[in-house]
């Protein structure tokens, strides 16, 4: 049976498809809202400098840095027509303290700031909106039929020339031109409030904030076939009727810490451990390194035939749709290197086509550039957001999933909170956290006097003592 869990806290927001008997986790997405993921929000920003040499500028839209626009894309947000100013330097036609409205594209990443575009979009359901362009796109996995051009013609007439993708889900059984039609006409209300805050505001400001947190379920409802859904609150469970939820299906929970360690499943081996095994016996080790990523195959308890060439290929068959999983789960993104068990020249062949059709595709952000001469398979993956040890991590150099644990503190005192009498508690903690809890008060919900103390020897990330009083 596959359950969804819609967990919360002050500092994550935690949802999961998962299989109730196996315990294995099928679909993730965690909400940080102590490092919140921007894309999507769409911003009136002003520009700071611009960059002659390298075609672009730098835009402030109130994030701790400033974010990078390219030439094209900021030129288009202005309403210049690039090709009509082709060899014109960039500081001619943009002035610094230029106010222009922007969309996060690319989150943050180490060092560097935020990439923004002016070709906005505003993603629904069914289609997705985009203002600056024309015309309309059909997803390449929708067959072109009368009804189809029906469709066309009646969202040409609500969305005023702006562009419209549809995509794959606006096509089913259940699905209604009136629901897409309904929603194209949402998105473009929407649009067009964004643009008139836009023309009255002077200074940097969020004009629409995506829901990131929604979207994800959508699309963990949309993908999965879910028997179940567990939520914490009225409110969650309001939003999955929205969602076309069957009531009947849901059911809401207070649980002593979280929905996910109720249901004995702990996120522990995915943001700590490196070594996966499958049923099968195959393992996998991965390392998510600054730069890029590693992968290693290893046949390790399956019982593999070494007479048969047909052996190996089944071996890095199942070891392919582990790490896959993996990569979704983990949102692993950037250069990816795996070393799957040594194939001949024609064997690669196959394999990447077995690749391709089992996920390792642009649905999947994922592009197979080929084996290396030492039989290393070279993957590259969009990267847009950062990865899961990225966003719980205050460092992303040294992966410290300090927000993580802060989470599990907050679950800890919660249980405590709920189950003992104590009114006096000392929390020892390594150094990052103490000076973060003593910098950022997220822990004042509790009806428990808080002692922090700093453990300069603690192994442990934190230590809770009852004291007497």
């Amino acid at each position: 049976m596959k359950v969804f869990n819609l967990d919360h806290s002050p500092i994550l927001s935690i949802a999961t498809v998962f299989d109730d008997e196996s315990k294995k986790i099928e679909s993730l997405f965690v909400e940080n809202h102590l490092k919140p993921n921007r894309v999507g929000d769409i911003f009136c920003g002003k520009v700071i400098s611009v960059a002659d040499g390298m075609e672009s500028a730098f835009v402030d839209i109130g994030l701790s840095s400033n974010c990078f626009i390219q030439r094209g894309e900021l030129l288009r947000g202005l309403g210049i027509h690039p090709n009509k100013v082709t060899g014109q330097p960039l500081s001619k036609l943009v002035k610094k303290g230029q106010m222009i409205l922007v969309q996060v594209d690319k989150a943050p990443y180490q060092t560097k700031g935020a990439q923004l575009t002016a070709d906005v979009s505003l993603p629904g359901k069914f289609v997705v909106l985009m203002p600056r362009m024309k015309g309309i796109r059909i997803s390449r996995k929708i067959d072109k039929n009368q009804q189809l051009v029906a469709l066309e013609d009646r969202i040409n007439q609500v969305c005023k020339n702006y562009g419209v993708i549809l995509r794959s889900g606006a096509i089913g059984p259940d699905v209604t031109h009136e629901q897409i039609i309904s929603e194209v006409e949402s998105l473009v209300h929407t649009w067009e409030k964004i643009v008139q805050m836009y023309e009255i505001t002077s200074t940097v400001k969020c004009l629409f904030q995506k829901n990131a947190l929604r979207e994800a379920i959508e699309m963990m409802i949309y993908e999965n076939y879910i028997d179940a859904f567990v939520v914490t609150c009225e409110d969650d469970k309001k939003m999955l009727l929205n969602l076309n939820v069957n009531k009947q299906n849901i059911k809401i929970k207070m649980p002593d810490t979280s929905l996910l360690i109720e249901h004995g499943i702990s996120l522990d081996q995915l943001l700590y451990g490196e070594k996966w095994s499958t049923p099968e016996g195959v393992a996998i080790v991965l390392n998510e390194l600054e730069a890029f990523t590693i992968v290693d195959v290893n046949s390790a308890k399956y019982a593999m035939d070494t007479k048969k060439r047909d052996s190996v290929f089944k071996v890095n068959e199942i070891a392919a749709s582990q790490i896959l999983d993996c990569l979704k789960l983990l949102n692993i993104s950037g250069i990816i290197l795996i070393d799957f068990i040594d194939m001949l020249p024609q064997e690669q062949l196959s394999f990447i086509q077995h690749l391709l059709a089992s996920g390792y595709d642009k649905n999947n952000q994922i592009v197979i550039e080929g084996f290396t001469s030492l039989g290393i398979l070279q993957l590259t993956k969009k990267r847009e957001t950062p990865t899961l040890k990225d966003l719980l991590s205050f460092e992303y150099s040294e992966r410290d999933l300090n927000y993580y644990q802060l989470y599990l503190l907050y679950l800890e005192l919660k249980r405590t909170e709920k189950h003992t009498n104590t009114k006096l508690l000392r929390i020892e903690l390594e150094d990052a956290l103490y000076v973060f809890l003593r910098q950022n008060n997220i822990l004042a919900e509790f009806n428990m006097k808080i002692e922090l103390k700093h453990a300069f020897s603690n192994q442990n990330k934190f230590k809770i003592q009852s004291l007497k009083h």
